[in-house]
């Protein structure tokens, strides 16, 4: 496990074998549009603004 020099109390495992991910996104032209997925966009968008993924992190190992 490697320390995060910013984050000293952070970790990441390596793993051996490596695991390994493929992902793959299909997104269809105007499907932005569609309300349900606008709505889904424009709530996540406020919940990246709200906080960052690395200060949720903090809060979550400082319960």
């Amino acid at each position: 496990m490697v320390g995060q020099e910013s984050l000293p109390q952070t970790w990441t495992a390596h793993f051996d074998p490596n695991i390994r991910f493929d992902l793959a996104f299909v997104f269809r032209k105007g499907k932005a549009e569609i309300p349900r997925i606008s709505h889904f966009l424009a709530q996540f968008d406020q919940y990246l603004e709200a906080e960052d993924y690395i200060s949720r992190l903090k809060h979550l190992r400082n319960k």
